[in-house]
């Protein structure tokens, strides 16, 4: 969701720069705060797009004053006003808006920033290997031998991803090349037309840019989010004119089976592709496949479930892992509004003991992780349970909390 409205709100922004009618402004304000609410990070999209506003008003009007500061201003205004309005609807106290955002410490701002170093030091290696190669395509000249220097640059190519790329547990390597590709295409573009005036094509690599950056803004994932808008590469591609295409064909010939390996071999929350042979015999769930280890956990706690809920207890799933339950089972939700659910932190203990309290029979079952089992004896819910007159049940590789 966060980067279809990212992508509608690049798409807006360069509606406005074409038609510059006073309305879109409002739109943009209105989707602006819509990526926010969807993820608070995406708050980096606003002094991109006030910033983008400013410039293209001075472009459309040869010049800036602070008259031209009037649109990105009203942006502005009802951007905040927008986001404000939606968190008040949304919250029903502000007591409510500081729980569901005290997860934010999760987000350690050393690994953070250690993660941006990281992966940024990789983005230029790879940005300065693909405008070497450029350079050196442009300068090297072999009449003589008819396509002896696109097998040269293809080879070049292929050894950069077999030896610097690779791929990895979530293909981050591939992922970051990728990148560098989409930025140094832009900057190779940008430089071509440093002569000239700033005109419609080159504002719209610049923006490009700039909303690269928004997504992994606030991601312990250092960069590496920065490949998701690589979907409006196309769009770019198709209203710029794009100089020394072979070289970039080239380098698109050796990605495509490179992307296919690493489609096949790469892994995320699961297991590679070749191993996703388990089809789920889950009603919500089918026909998703997956391992088998994750297809007998799901399968173990449909049992676990079922069977409780036809002694009359009452089934509660909670913990950081605990989503894929509440949409197989909706009535085993606790109702907390934050993704984050804490076992080691009181935050959210109150509404357990809302929903627990006045049941005679009640199961909860904490989930940490998914699908390994983690040993929450000693946390805080534990702790808490244990008081309230809860047993810890163990059944083969999963275990809950039982009145």
């Amino acid at each position: 969701m966060s980067i279809f409205i990212l992508s509608l709100l690049f798409s807006l922004s360069l509606l406005y720069h074409r038609v510059s009618k006073f309305y879109l402004i409002f739109l943009l304000a209105f989707v602006c705060a819509a990526a926010v609410l969807i993820r608070l990070p995406n708050i980096l999209a606003v002094p991109v797009i006030f910033f983008f506003l400013f410039v293209s008003e001075g472009v459309c009007k040869k010049g800036w004053t602070l008259k031209q500061l009037a649109r990105p201003g009203t942006f502005l205004i009802f951007t905040c006003l927008f986001t404000v309005l939606g968190y008040f609807l949304y919250y029903s106290s502000w007591e409510q808006f500081v729980v569901a955002t005290s997860n934010s410490e999760s987000h350690d701002l050393l690994l953070l920033f250690s993660n941006y170093f990281k992966d940024a030091i990789r983005l230029v290696a790879y940005i300065v290997i693909i405008l070497t190669g450029l350079w050196a395509y442009r300068k090297l000249n072999i009449s003589n031998f008819p396509l002896f220097k696109e097998f040269i640059f293809f080879l070049f190519f292929g050894f950069c991803l077999i030896f610097l790329v690779g791929y990895t547990k979530y293909s981050a390597n591939y992922s970051m090349f990728l990148v560098a590709a989409a930025i140094a295409l832009c900057l190779s573009q940008i430089f071509n037309a440093r002569k000239e005036k700033l005109s419609y094509k080159i504002l719209i690599l610049y923006l490009f840019l700039l909303f690269l950056f928004i997504n992994p803004f606030g991601s312990n994932t250092g960069l590496l989010k920065m490949y998701s808008l690589l979907v409006l590469v196309p769009f770019v591609l198709s209203v710029s004119e794009l100089r020394n295409k072979k070289y970039w064909f080239i380098l698109i010939a050796v990605l495509i089976p490179f992307a296919i390996v690493t489609k096949i071999f790469g892994i995320y929350e699961d297991k590679n592709l070749l191993v996703l042979n388990e089809e789920l015999r889950l009603e919500k769930l089918s026909p998703i496949h997956t391992n088998s280890e994750r297809a007998g956990y799901l399968e173990q706690v449909d049992t676990i479930v079922k069977n409780l809920k036809s002694k009359g207890v009452k089934v509660y799933f909670y913990g950081d892992k605990a989503h894929i339950f509440h949409y197989l089972y909706p009535e085993t939700s606790f109702e907390i509004i934050s993704f984050f659910q804490p076992v080691d932190k009181p935050d959210f203990f109150e509404e357990l003991k809302k929903k627990i309290d006045g049941n005679s029979k009640v199961a909860v079952f904490l989930i940490s992780s998914y699908p390994e089992v983690s040993d929450l004896t000693g946390s805080l819910i534990e702790q808490k349970l244990s008081k309230t007159g809860f047993q810890l049940v163990k059944a083969l590789e999963l275990n809950y909390y039982i009145k």
